[in-house]
């Protein structure tokens, strides 16, 4: 009887020494990564930039990039990133928009299991009605089973939070996300090409060459599913877009940050075009325009303008540029775009601004804006 207490006052034990632990790794990360403070507006996460110390495959123009089998894991590679932009309706034409972002970065290059993972998981998702935005973030440990991916079926997963598709492939596949607050069960298909961004996936960030990634997106997705907010279910469709990109740093030093944007053209189009700021001169502006017929070209800085119009100071006190000019002369696209709700400041891993747009004047669009470093 004695033997048996101790076995589980021992169990007991070693259970709150592993709970203390995940608290004080959750503690700290979201002390140096997720609170919301006021920070000077170049202050990015180091785990962001590249870390000389550790050793993780290099991305490079040889590879060969090869869709659905690269919509997996590629642990070799320091990080990678799947981002879900879906924007909806209801049987009135009420809009509604879902951004889910899957994050998974190591912090070495160790290859280990159970709590020597150098693996951690990051999941945010974001639902906007015509009133307001909710939001909610997980983050898990790799090696225990919180959070991962299996290739077949396809599934990656944090918490309860998962993405499961249909044999090797992401899509057909099912978004399932519950909170406290909301929920949603969204099932997506293709309705269009995949899309290999760059030169064959290999997407260059910096004039000099010396950042890149592999990138890959499914611009045209058909979307259908419920949304539950605040007890009540809605039933949605509309369309989506995929961006998984992977690789070994996100920055490099004099990198200030990112603007990104992903739109939908009133004539069946897809557009995305990014600039990455640089203390030292101009953005690099690199996108890709991918037609509804299949037919993809990829876009360079002397291709892309792209201009801030307005600064607007948030309820937090940053100031970020939420009307833009977009404009790729040689296809005859010129746009301005316009913020649907102002605060969408996401005070995540990288705070960030990241939410819907549209578009005024004699070119429509609809997508998303996603802006770093300010």
């Amino acid at each position: 009887m004695k033997g048996c207490l101790v076995r589980v006052l021992r169990q007991y034990f070693v259970f709150f020494i592993c709970a203390l632990v995940l608290a004080g790794l959750g503690f700290a990360l979201y002390w140096q990564w997720f609170s919301d403070k006021k920070v000077p507006t170049t202050n990015l996460n180091p785990v962001l930039h590249r870390d000389g110390s550790s050793v993780f495959e290099p991305v490079l123009p040889t590879t060969e990039i090869s869709l659905p089998r690269d919509f997996h894991f590629h642990p070799q590679f320091q990080h990678e990133n799947w981002h879900y932009l879906a924007t909806l309706h209801d049987q009135h034409g009420q809009q509604y928009t879902v951004q889910w972002n899957y994050f998974r970065i190591a912090t070495d290059e160790r290859v280990t299991y159970g709590w020597n993972s150098p693996q951690l998981y990051i999941a945010s998702v974001v639902v906007t009605d015509s009133e307001q935005a909710y939001q909610d973030l997980r983050l898990a440990r790799g090696g225990i089973g919180q959070g991962g991916m299996i290739s077949e079926p396809f599934q990656i997963w944090l918490d309860n939070w998962k993405w499961v598709g249909d044999g090797m492939s992401p899509f057909p596949g099912k978004l399932d996300v519950t909170t406290e607050q909301f929920a949603l069960n969204l099932q997506t298909k293709p309705n269009g090409p995949f899309v290999l961004n760059g030169e064959q996936g290999y997407q260059v960030k910096h004039q000099d060459g010396v950042l890149a990634a592999y990138s890959v997106s499914a611009p045209f997705l058909d979307v259908m599913g419920t949304l539950d907010l605040n007890g009540q279910p809605i039933a949605v469709h509309g369309q989506a877009w995929l961006q998984k990109e992977w690789g070994s740093g996100l920055l490099v030093d004099e990198h200030n940050g990112w603007d990104w944007f992903a739109l939908h053209l009133e004539n069946g189009n897809a557009l995305s075009v990014s600039q990455y700021r640089d203390d030292n001169g101009a953005p690099f502006r690199f996108g890709t325009l991918t037609f509804a017929n299949g037919k993809t070209v990829t876009l360079d800085s002397n291709q892309i303008t792209l201009k801030p119009l307005t600064q607007t100071t948030l309820a937090n006190g940053r100031t970020v540029p939420l009307q833009w000019r977009i404009s790729v002369p040689a296809y005859d696209i010129q746009l301005i775009t316009q913020v649907n709700q102002r605060n969408m400041w996401l005070p995540f891993m990288l705070p960030y601004w990241e939410g819907p747009i549209h578009t005024i004047g004699a070119q429509k669009a609809k997508g998303f804006m996603q802006l770093t470093g300010y």
